[in-house]
């Protein structure tokens, strides 16, 4: 039978922990959720202080903010609310680690695109793939996002940074994006036209409800990452590549 992973025997002389694990693009019970995303961050952090680790960075997620859409645009300032059992398990999450006696910095970033990119945008790259057009011109709602290349540098921008200790950021591309827009981008990348035909959004709506994506698509979800960028992070704008 396995033993536990003992954290303390790994954390000697370890300047800083960033800690990315956790459930997610996948179905999982609220209690595994709050087993893996809650629990083992929180088991992690406890050996982190008491190994007297100089910098605690804890990538959570947009979700402990918010739900798949928001009416207006949201910043650090406002009141997290984690709607379904990820955002919960992040939410929770953040608030047992900003109790303990830890040097603590929180990301929260939005959903993050890159190269085999899960979730989303790996079901955004398939359509993309339809050698058909698609049905999306219509759908102007703007949706904030990150490459995976801006999320590296806020955690290299946070990373040591004192000013950044006990405080909560943000983490998005400074331009939201409709879903025309990306997978316009994701096209005109492979040298494609869009090729996105106008539905009316009465027809549209009905049938993306009944996919469960409405909300994630075609409601606007649009974060100000200022605060951030304000320490020094400097994100880079550009198409979207998945």
């Amino acid at each position: 039978m396995s033993q536990p992973v003992r954290w303390a025997d790994y954390l000697a002389d370890i300047d800083a922990v960033i800690h990315l694990a956790g459930v997610a693009h996948r179905s999982a019970s609220e209690h595994e959720m709050m087993r893996l995303n809650k629990a083992a961050a929180i088991e992690l952090a406890e050996a982190a202080a008491q190994a007297h680790v100089k910098h605690f960075i804890f990538v959570s997620s947009i979700a402990a903010q918010t739900g798949p859409s928001a009416s207006s645009v949201l910043t650090e300032t406002d009141l997290p609310q984690g709607l379904n059992a990820y955002g919960r398990s992040k939410l929770e999450a953040e608030m047992a680690l900003s109790r303990l006696e830890l040097p603590l910095t929180i990301l929260r970033p939005v959903v993050v695109y890159g190269p085999n990119a899960k979730g989303n945008f790996a079901t955004l790259k398939k359509l993309a793939d339809l050698p058909l057009p698609l049905p999306f011109g219509t759908i102007t709602a703007k949706r904030s996002i990150l490459s995976i290349e801006n999320l590296n540098a806020a955690v290299a921008c946070v990373l040591g940074n004192a000013k950044a200790v006990g405080e909560t950021f943000i983490v998005a591309d400074p331009d939201p994006k409709s879903i025309s827009d990306m997978l316009s981008d994701i096209r005109a990348v492979r040298g494609q036209s869009p090729r996105l035909f106008n539905v009316p959004t009465i027809l549209l709506e009905p049938v993306l409800r009944a996919a469960g994506v409405w909300d994630k698509i075609g409601r606007p979800l649009v974060v100000n990452p200022q605060k951030l960028m304000a320490l020094g992070w400097q994100p880079k704008a550009g198409p979207v590549v998945v």
